[in-house]
């Protein structure tokens, strides 16, 4: 077989998958615009990641056609699977996305019922159909033509599988240096991002947009500036040398003792360019000298990261003012309250988990706020754990499920936490549904803060719980019949189920916080506790019929009996807001200071500086 004969069996299923797979990019959404215009970068790149992978396809299978039809639907998949997270979330497919293809098998209920079981076990086996038809009627390439390559090898192994492998090899690099060289020349000139995944999609194409997310996430973004727990942590440190020299002491030395052994700021700047390893370490320094317990008399904080939480009553009418007998009542005790605008709709809870944990901006982090803690040492910077480790306090992260997901085993402690409770710390817990409940990690926080009851001396609590229980889907939750007259005054339209689930899970997160504030005013010591829900759900069924939310969720934070006295009218510093990136309206809210604030509106990366300042502790 000569070289043409070899090239022409190539060239067609090469050219017209390619042509398909632009044409395929039509059904994505939201649409890309037409390929002549998105640049000629976004068309370098189209076309040498076909080529490229055809080439892998080549080795795979031997067989163009074939390849060129598994790259179509795989490519069709990633466009679907888009096109329901569109849907679902209002974002399409993203290259961080593809993790969570092992995430699928790992922890099939979080994921598997949004693409659904039905659709899963028919591709699965339409696949498993085509690749028996494929493999059947189509010939394998004749590779007479690269021959010459086998005569590096024994006359014997020649003809053995070994020489078509090396066969297989020559087609593959032509293709695969071919795809590489296109790469190569648009990355010269990438074309920019907006990291508004829809835009960028819209904009560049379905290829090339995951092509520039993931050239993006090697760009470590310039966090260091707006991290206000740094600027606290500088502040504090150029506070404590100054005393020091007031004393006749060594200000070095003082700086240790203030921020942890060995761990100044100029330290923890480092750590934000290293591996998680390295800011998981500066985390543990930080906490390596406790400050003098003159620290015992700060309060004990409890955060409650509460899944898909909002007060549905804003959106639903026909909800009954009672639902949140708690919530309501705890708001009217509170030192803020109001609507917190979240970096996430309906999953990706770690968006806002971080923008809270860490104060940073979300839109300060590039590609990075679509999945924090995927790239974590990247972006490494003080946090509030971070922050109060160095006043003295014991950090404990508390999360009822796998401890592994998300990296959090990395990252929790890498952001400063002491201690990471993960599904283990619940071995007979109580579920309510498939998750571990809202009441067993009421009952955690009691325990861990009942732990101390009595000990005058000891260190200050800061507890950072991240619930399960009202994680979905709710649309594989029943319901029974009737079940809705307990949450609602009307009956709901058909196919509304889903907002019944939800609420007899916000309901068990009202008790748990009234569990949590009770516990909190039983200890006879100061405490407090900020409440906060990290996205609204998912039920697009509901909010068709419904209306939807508008996507903020809702907090409150509150101090106990022991505390409440002493900040009332705390809630001023709009100088030192300033100093920390606050946004000026924020600051104006602070700064009326008459206790019992109702702050109104924050964005989740102001929440965590709030509640300090609410609590007294800044």
């Amino acid at each position: 077989m000569s070289n043409t004969s070899l090239l022409s069996s190539l060239w067609a299923p090469w050219l017209l998958g390619l042509a398909l797979s632009f044409a395929l990019e039509w059904v994505a959404l939201p649409r890309p615009v037409h390929p002549i215009i998105r640049g000629w970068q976004a068309l370098l790149v189209h076309v040498g990641l076909w080529t490229a992978f055809f080439g892998l396809m080549l080795l795979v299978f031997q067989r163009p056609w074939f390849g060129a039809i598994n790259l179509l639907a795989f490519l069709f998949l990633l466009i679907e699977i888009g096109n329901i997270k569109w849907v679902m979330l209002r974002e399409p497919f993203i290259y961080p996305d593809f993790e969570y293809f092992t995430d699928t098998i790992k922890y099939p209920r979080l994921y598997l019922p949004f693409f659904g079981v039905r659709n899963a076990v028919l591709a699965t086996l339409s696949y498993g159909l085509a690749l028996a038809v494929g493999l059947y009627f189509e010939p394998a390439l004749n590779l007479s033509a690269v021959a010459w390559v086998t005569r590096i090898l024994p006359e014997a192994w020649q003809v053995s599988w070994l020489g078509r492998v090396l066969q297989l090899l020559v087609v593959m690099v032509g293709f695969v240096a071919v795809g590489a060289a296109l790469l190569a020349a648009a990355g010269r000139a990438p074309l920019p991002v907006s990291f508004n995944a829809g835009q960028d999609q819209r904009k560049l194409g379905f290829l090339y947009f995951l092509w520039r997310y993931r050239q993006e996430e090697s760009v470590r973004p310039p966090v260091d500036e707006c991290a206000p727990f740094r600027k606290l942590l500088n502040a504090k440190e150029t506070k404590e040398i100054k005393a020091s020299k007031g004393a006749g002491r060594d200000p070095a030395a003082a700086a240790v003792t203030g921020v942890g052994e060995g761990s100044s700021t100029r330290h923890l700047e480092r750590a934000t360019v290293q591996v998680v390893d390295a800011a998981n370490h500066v985390a543990n320094a930080s906490g390596g000298v406790r400050m003098p317990l003159g620290s015992t008399d700060r309060p004990d904080l409890v955060m409650l990261q509460c899944e898909s939480f909002f007060d549905l009553r804003r959106t639903f009418s026909t909800a009954k003012p009672e639902l949140l007998s708690a919530f309501d009542t705890l708001g009217g005790q509170a030192q803020g309250k109001g609507r917190l605008h979240v970096p996430a709709w309906g999953a990706n809870t770690v968006r806002t988990e971080y923008a809270v944990i860490s104060g940073v901006d979300p839109a300060r982090l590039g590609v990075h706020r679509y999945n924090p803690y995927r790239r974590y040492a990247r972006h490494a910077v003080p946090t509030i754990a971070t922050y109060l480790r160095s006043l003295g306090y014991k950090t404990i992260c508390v999360h009822p499920y796998v401890a592994e997901f998300y990296r959090r085993t990395l990252t929790i402690p890498g952001m400063g936490f002491d201690v990471f409770l993960g599904q283990e710390a619940f071995p007979d817990a109580k579920r309510f549904g498939p998750y571990i409940s809202d009441e067993a990690v009421a009952d955690k926080i009691a325990a861990l803060l009942g732990e101390a009851r009595g000990d005058d001396g000891r260190q200050p609590l800061f507890i950072y719980a991240i619930t399960m229980e009202n994680h979905g889907p709710l649309d594989w939750e029943t319901v029974a019949d009737g079940e809705q007259q307990h949450y609602f005054t009307q009956p709901l339209p058909s196919g509304c189920d889903d907002v019944v689930a939800y609420a007899r899970h916000i309901v068990n997160a009202d008790r748990m916080m009234q569990s949590v504030s009770a516990t909190l005013d039983s200890l006879g010591r100061p405490g407090g506790m900020c409440v906060f829900g990290d996205h609204v759900p998912i039920m697009p069924a509901v909010y068709a019929s419904m209306g939807e939310p508008d996507g903020t969720t809702d907090y409150f934070y509150w101090a106990n009996q022991s505390l409440r006295p002493s900040v009332s009218g705390r809630l001023q510093g709009v100088e030192q807001g300033a100093e920390l990136g606050m946004g000026s309206s924020v600051r104006q809210r602070l700064g009326q200071g008459q206790g019992q604030e109702q702050v109104g509106d924050l964005p989740a990366h102001e929440l965590s500086i709030a509640f300090l300042k609410g609590m007294g502790v800044l």
